[in-house]
């Protein structure tokens, strides 16, 4: 029988294309367009791109440890992250204020750093916890006994009852997409090939969690349970679409797609908003294809990603810049 490549050798060769194919399923995912018969079908499963980032995000935040201690880790972490999600934040809510398009779906405070996008407070507290979880499984031995037990707990704490508001949704979704995040500290820390029977069971994990999404999330999106579930599944997920990634080289996909994996969090940060302010107004031409209006969405918010890459890179240069002076300065 032939053996499979080690989820972490095929994660360290091929992480930013892993994470341009998260970024197209969380685009596709988010599209107002679902009539597409194609992304009708993939809705169901569209959401997994969030946890393929979790995980890569996992994998790399080891190395990152690895290298530095933890207050610089911490800085490079806030100093990737935060100057984006201040910019797009402030640009969108300045925009829909002057102009009414879009949403502000938890008002104009948490929108100017872009915490009404979940994923970026719930990212953030991950981050602050990582180096704890670190430590906690040391070398690399303990590691997998740790992320059983955070995905047990995790499990457990989703279960609980609680009120319904903002907090309780950011601590909900902290919790549950914390086990698929440690699962891939597992991976850098330990090189780790999975047997084909190991894939056989995560791929029956991955068919689980599509038929729970299909016939239970549609109504409501309220049952965190999936999330810690869907973790077990995810590095089988992740070794597939690391393979695909030849088939990409020879149709000379793979440049664009390690693009979309570098640009991931302006293209999360923009795309949404550009959903919500143009398609609106393209409902009024029922003629035009939807295929068509997604393109034009698209199109659109590949351009704003640009613009603002062009703004931030001198800002993020000259933070590290300074940074790296004052390091040396110590």
């Amino acid at each position: 029988m032939v053996s499979l490549p080690s989820v972490t050798s095929l994660t360290t060769r091929r992480r930013t294309f892993i994470m341009g194919v998260a970024t197209i399923f969380v685009v596709l995912f988010h599209s107002p367009y679902r009539d597409i018969p194609l992304l009708k079908w993939f809705h169901n499963f569209g959401w997994w791109g969030v946890d393929i980032f979790l995980f890569v995000g996992g994998f790399g935040c080891v190395y990152s440890l690895r290298k530095n201690v933890v207050r610089r880790f911490y800085r490079n972490r806030l100093v990737r992250l935060l100057p984006a999600c201040l910019l797009v934040g402030v640009a969108k809510t300045v925009f829909h204020l002057a102009t009414g398009m879009g949403r502000l779906d938890e008002g104009v405070w948490p929108a100017l750093i872009s915490f009404d996008m979940w994923y970026i407070p719930t990212v953030l507290a991950i981050y602050f916890l990582c180096p704890f979880l670190y430590r906690a499984m040391g070398s690399g031995g303990r590691a997998a006994d740790v992320a059983m037990t955070v995905t047990a707990l995790s499990m457990a704490i989703t279960q609980v009852p609680l009120p319904e508001g903002y907090f309780t949704e950011f601590m909900l979704g902290t919790v549950a997409r914390l086990p698929v995040f440690v699962w891939g500290m597992v991976f850098a820390l330990d090189d780790r090939t999975l047997s084909w029977r190991r894939h056989g069971l995560g791929a029956v994990v991955l068919v689980l969690c599509y038929c729970l999404f299909h016939t239970m999330f549609r109504p409501n999106g309220t049952n965190f349970f999936v999330y810690p579930l869907l973790a077990l599944g995810i590095p089988t997920f992740v070794t597939a679409i690391a393979l695909t990634g030849k088939v990409a080289d020879k149709l000379r996909l793979t440049p664009a797609i390690n693009l979309l994996g570098r640009q991931s969090l302006l293209i999360y940060l923009i795309h949404d908003f550009v959903y919500q302010c143009l398609a609106p107004v393209l409902k009024q031409y029922s003629a035009v294809p939807q295929i068509a209006k997604l393109a034009l969405c698209l199109v659109v918010t590949g351009l704003l990603v640009v613009l603002f890459d062009l703004i931030l890179k001198p800002v993020t240069a000259r933070l590290s810049s300074r940074l790296a002076i004052k390091r040396n300065q110590k």
